[in-house]
């Protein structure tokens, strides 16, 4: 009964904690995000159908970092020597 007691108080301080992290922010709004990826400041959202897009102020606001590509859907992102890549479905990378 002890453990169980105990077990309780961890899970409970785990998901209070864990759903204080997240934060609104404006966008990239109305569409589904597949890949996240943050550096400092910079944050990079993958989209369902509009491509990727950047945020240079920790969210405040958003543009379009799809590197002329019109739509499609990002995968994930990866960095490599201060270069960010953006990989699409069809094994396009950006």
């Amino acid at each position: 009964m002890k453990l169980f007691a105990i077990f309780l108080i961890i899970t409970t301080f785990a998901i209070s904690t864990a759903n204080s992290q997240w934060v609104q922010t404006s966008g990239p709004g109305g569409i589904d995000i597949n890949a996240l990826y943050k550096s400092g400041s910079l944050i990079l959202a993958g989209t369902d159908a509009l491509g990727a897009f950047r945020s240079t102020n920790s969210g405040a606001t958003w543009f379009s970092a799809s590197g002329g590509i019109e739509g499609g859907r990002v995968k994930s992102f990866a960095e490599l020597n201060g270069d960010f890549y953006a990989a699409y479905p069809d094994h396009r990378v950006i």
